[in-house]
């Protein structure tokens, strides 16, 4: 934190006014929820992105990034998108989103630093968005709530930035609760929290990051995306319902609507999902560690084997894992296009012995070294104390 405020006095020569510490989303179940107006299960993490800001002598906006050394700027006449700015547009958009509210704007020296730069993460627009809208709201004392800013910056990532980002994703991050699983219904944009099952519990859900090239899968995952808002437009089509998330599986297994093969099956998964989301309400509530194992073990299937968004690392990870005997369940989190497998594990010296024994096999087959954590769900949005 001290080292990031340096950062932003030795670029601009002054310190910062405000900054904000933005965290990073983990999406546990809920990735394609969107489609089917289910159920998202998150939690923000420990990685985040750091705001910080002060007012410019000039006319213009200053944004440095201090872990490419980019350098970009623009004046407040000129917030048209431009592709050749890049994540530049993250920032220029929210001044953009405020300008066409009526917002009296100011020109700021912008530093952008954390953990979520140097390591990537699929939900930077969507992170640099939130910062932004908060760190503005804070220094231009805008009387705006979570919910306002949420819609600013869902704009902001999808109209102005054309990016997919879900509102789930950035709600959780203005909402979320330490300690507290972050729970988003797609259907009626509320949320609630559940208690983390995991909090001093005889069983931990520990995240591998595997460490493989964060583009490995983006493709893919585009793809999937793309399929999946396809093949629900279609199913709307053919069916009366007002609503499609509680749509009957049976009804797409036992083909009684006119799907195409790859449309049937994308939906069935997608809905499955929702299912298991509304399960581990139940689930967490009573600490049934046994069955959170299964239900999370059984996604990773429809994962690897239905909607093809795996990699070897993955598979391998996800199978040896699940060969030690104090592990319940294994599973890939698909969050975007990070290459992350959740274990629900025995909370034992012994059982994570064998775990770090797993993943140094791992790092001599395939070269990546892959980090290992326990997932625990963090707070929001919030302003850091200036030093």
């Amino acid at each position: 934190m001290k080292a990031f405020q340096e950062s932003h006095i030795k670029e601009y020569k002054e310190p910062p006014q405000v900054v904000v510490r933005v965290p990073d989303v983990t999406t546990i179940l809920g990735e394609f929820a969107y489609y089917s107006q289910g159920k998202a299960l998150m939690c923000t993490n420990a990685r985040c992105l750091y705001v910080a800001l002060s007012e410019s002598t000039d006319s213009q906006v200053h944004i440095y990034n201090t872990f490419t050394k980019d350098k970009k700027r623009f004046a407040l006449s000129s917030l048209k998108y431009r592709k050749e700015d890049k994540w530049g547009n993250y920032v220029k958009g929210i001044f953009h989103q405020l300008n066409e509210m009526g917002v009296g704007l100011k020109t700021f020296n912008i530093t952008l630093d954390g953990p979520v730069l140097r390591d990537g993460s699929a939900n930077l627009a969507a992170l640099v968005s939130v910062g932004i809208c908060f760190a503005l709201k804070e220094a231009l004392g805008l009387s705006l709530d979570a919910k306002e800013m949420g819609v600013i910056c869902h704009r902001n990532c999808i109209q102005y930035c054309g990016e997919l980002y879900r509102y789930s994703t950035i709600m959780a991050v203005l909402n979320a609760r330490a300690g507290k699983y972050f729970l988003f219904d797609l259907n009626t944009l509320s949320f609630s929290y559940l208690d983390d099952p995991f909090d001093n519990g005889l069983y931990s859900m520990v995240a591998i990051d595997c460490k493989i090239n964060q583009n490995a899968m983006r493709e893919e995952f585009s793809l999937r995306h793309r399929e999946a808002l396809a093949a629900f437009s279609r199913l709307r089509e053919l069916t009366s319902r007002i609503s499609i998330k509680d749509f009957p599986i049976s009804d797409l297994s036992n083909r009684v609507v006119p799907l195409d093969e790859a449309s049937r099956r994308l939906c069935s998964d997608i809905l499955e999902k929702n299912g298991a989301t509304q399960a581990m309400q139940r689930l967490f509530m009573s600490r049934d560690y046994m069955q959170i194992g299964k239900v999370l073990s059984r996604m990773a299937l429809i994962a690897r084997d239905d909607m093809e968004l795996t990699c070897p690392e993955i598979d391998w990870l996800v199978k040896r894992s699940s060969e030690i005997p104090e592990c319940l369940g294994s599973f890939s989190v698909l969050d975007g296009d990070n290459s992350q497998v959740a274990i629900v594990i025995e909370n034992s010296a012994e059982a994570m012995g064998k775990l770090q024994a797993k993943l140094d096999d791992y790092e001599r087959i395939f070269g990546f070294k892959a980090m290992m954590s326990s997932v625990v769900p963090k707070g929001p949005c919030s302003l850091a104390e200036v030093e």
